[in-house]
């Protein structure tokens, strides 16, 4: 709130105000000439003509209530961004199993499944740059508001499909429901450094993704629990909507400072070429974005076709709780190692183990062979995107993390049609469509090799 102190100076009203955050920041609007001076921040004196006034200020007070005010809103950021990603977790899980259970029951053939899991990837690769890079300029938090509006109505679309028109009404909801988890997520990471301070970002990045990990475990107990109680997979979006509609409410009472639009200079495709050649001209910054793409192309993949492979394993989903325990284990692995994700030869090792299992589940095709990729996956994928993920923020500006997050978006979308489309019809015609998965695990390995140490000494940097 402004301190105004009006002075009556020959018959006529000279204003001052204390503006914004800055306690000492004086902007003054008077219609005769004044001087205004200040001692240590307490007096403030006019000089009108041949007249003397003086104003007396509690500064200090007033800074001290300011400063006590910040620090509330900053606790509660704290507090309401794990849960906001909590209940994304939990929804977008459900969205992407209950997805691919309702395509599974149409088709048994790995290059459709694939298709239709990265169909929303195919129409986001030109559009997924321009969203980034205006929302740079654009108010996150009111976007993410709408964002969950939508999804949350979005997902109620299809009880209301007819039986006959089913697939291809639901792969066009789906677009729709990816485009808006794309904005979702753009805004809500590219808003981290807004919402923030410094020393506070880190270990909210951390408390993020642990709340992720709870919200995916969550959700794989929702799973369960709907699959053992309905085999209509249309309550998975039900539920997912109830989550989203939750969300709506917890980022309006997110706390920012007030977003002023840059009417003037900013220019959309201008700002994206400038971040593209701030990461291209850094090693470890593009190494940080590379990495994050090959890791989250490898949990793309799987979440695409996990269900795909297990139907084959186990057709009647007779022994599905293995992989509900698989995925549980897998979530507390990756919570355990996001608070060692600063060991870089843990990373490496876990990185080896993964691909080297995927290996063997190319050859072997089990129930026990599926549980323990699926607990390697979710445990060396998700500690190694908070890692470059967190390098990557804290290094970078405020302005520039959504058109970042969105590059990182596109690499992923690209890598993620490539496996599940063109790796996998490659895998369908020699009859070995575990190589699809075997394919994205060596990828990651020979990126991470190559590029780990840049990541590593990048981080380094920061520290020191």
């Amino acid at each position: 709130m402004a301190l105004l102190a009006v002075v009556n100076c020959q018959n006529e009203l000279s204003k001052f105000y204390l503006v914004k955050k800055q306690i000492f920041d004086l902007r003054i609007c008077i219609l005769k000439k004044t001087v205004l001076r200040k001692e240590n921040g307490l007096l403030c004196y006019f000089w009108c003509q041949k007249n003397c006034y003086m104003v007396r200020f509690s500064l200090q007070q007033t800074k001290g209530v300011a400063k006590l005010n910040n620090n509330n809103f900053l606790s509660r950021n704290q507090i309401l961004l794990p849960l906001i990603n909590f209940l994304t977790n939990f929804s977008s899980i459900l969205v992407g199993i209950g997805g691919s259970l309702i395509i599974r029951e149409y088709s048994d053939n790995i290059v459709i499944n694939g298709l239709i899991s990265s169909i929303s990837s195919l129409a986001l690769i030109v559009s997924v740059l321009f969203i980034g890079s205006k929302l740079d300029n654009t108010d996150k938090r009111r976007m993410l508001i709408w964002m969950y509006i939508l999804l949350s109505l979005f997902l109620l679309l299809p009880f209301t499909f007819p039986q006959k028109y089913f697939v291809p009404l639901y792969i066009m909801v789906d677009l729709c429901i990816t485009m808006f988890s794309l904005v979702e997520g753009l805004s809500f990471t590219g808003n981290l450094k807004s919402l923030l301070t410094d020393n506070a970002l880190e270990p909210t990045i951390n408390h993020n993704s642990i709340a992720g990990l709870i919200g995916n475990i969550a959700s794989v107990a929702a799973m369960a629990v709907l699959i053992f109680t309905t085999r209509n997979y249309l309550s998975f979006l039900l539920v997912a909507s109830g989550g989203f509609f939750i969300n709506i409410f917890l980022s309006n009472a997110l706390h920012q400072n007030h977003f002023t639009k840059n009417q003037n200079s900013f220019k959309t495709l201008t700002h994206l070429v400038t971040v593209w050649h701030k990461i291209a001209a850094n090693k470890g910054l593009r190494a940080s974005v590379i990495i994050a793409i090959f890791t989250s192309a490898l949990q793309a993949v799987f979440n695409g076709l996990m269900i795909y492979f297990w139907k084959a394993i186990d057709p009647n989903y007779s022994h599905v709780y293995w992989l509900l325990v698989a995925v549980i284990s897998g979530l507390f692995l990756g919570a355990i190692l996001i608070r060692f994700d600063n060991t870089f030869w843990l990373l490496s090792a876990l990185v080896f183990i993964t691909t080297l299992a995927l290996g063997i589940f190319f050859l072997n095709q089990t129930i026990v062979t599926m549980t323990v990729i699926t607990v390697l996956i979710y445990g060396e994928t998700l500690p190694i995107a908070n890692w470059c993920n967190k390098t990557r923020i804290k290094r970078t500006g405020k302005e520039v993390q959504s058109s970042q997050s969105s590059f990182l978006q596109l690499g992923s979308a690209l890598l993620n049609i490539f496996f599940t489309v063109g790796i996998s019809a490659i895998a369908n015609a020699c009859h070995q469509p575990a190589l699809t998965l075997l394919a994205a695990g060596i990828a990651l390995l020979l990126v991470f090799s190559l590029l780990g140490n840049n990541v590593q000494r990048y981080r380094q940097e920061m520290i020191n």
